[in-house]
């Protein structure tokens, strides 16, 4: 929540989350703003009944050398698609499980059709390109190792606890653009024994599921969304 603050280092969480229940998660920035200096490093989340380390409408947190291991649904989350310039760094996610469709909040969580192309969960869920994602390994995920999902068009209350973000049809409404926002950085990953590793294919951007007011944390139709930077041909460097 706004003025929160979080420093953390060195801390187990074992056992926490919630299933079937939005901000749950075993570590939280929510709707924090930008929090610059705050991190949570060196720690390790396991056995998680749901996700492991959020980012939600937060800037500029720091996730440095953390494990997450045995959990269900996404693990390193970034929640809506205006978290920008956050440092996720030298992370190791392993095991991401599939929730129960009756329990999950979003399709990505636990999807199988088509499992092949859109394979739910991610070990790192990545909303906004404009974020430094380097030296993290993902394993065993049921789904994808590192999912950048993308959407088209947002529109962001950026203050701190403010609303959050909507889902908009087009550029005139919105003031964030993830699928065509530059790559911050994005490199010197790893995603091995998962469905699929690494994709910049597929987004929360269709027909809105359950979910009436749009909320960009609430759930989306898996659709189609290539990414397409404006200005930039990014390089992926020394991925695996």
């Amino acid at each position: 929540m706004s003025g929160g603050e979080a420093y953390v280092d060195g801390v187990e969480f074992f056992r926490v989350g919630q299933k079937a229940l939005h901000g749950r998660y075993p570590f939280h920035w929510h709707r924090v703003g930008n929090v610059s200096g705050q991190y949570i490093k060196n720690s390790s989340v396991h056995r998680s009944f749901h996700r492991c380390i959020t980012i939600h409408n937060t800037n500029q947190a720091m996730v440095l050398g953390n494990t997450c291991v045995d959990h269900f649904g996404h693990g390193f989350f970034l929640e809506e698609g205006n978290e920008v310039k956050n440092i996720i760094q030298y992370n190791l996610g392993v095991g991401s499980k599939k929730i129960s469709p009756s329990l999950a909040l979003l399709q990505s969580d636990f999807n199988l059709s088509p499992g092949d192309r859109f394979p739910g969960p991610a070990t790192y869920w990545v909303s906004n390109p404009d974020n430094d994602i380097r030296h993290n390994i993902a394993v065993g995920s049921e789904g994808s190792g590192f999912w950048m999902a993308f959407r088209t068009y947002l529109a962001c209350d950026e203050q701190p606890g403010g609303s959050g973000c909507i889902v908009v049809d087009n550029q005139q409404q919105a003031n964030v653009f993830p699928r065509f926002t530059k790559t911050l950085h994005f490199s010197d990953n790893i995603a091995m024994s998962t469905v699929t590793g690494i994709t910049w294919d597929g987004a929360p951007d269709g027909l809105a599921i359950n979910n009436s007011d749009s909320k960009a944390s609430g759930d989306f139709a898996l659709v189609n969304a290539h990414y397409a930077p404006l200005g930039q041909i990014p390089t992926f460097g020394n991925l695996h």
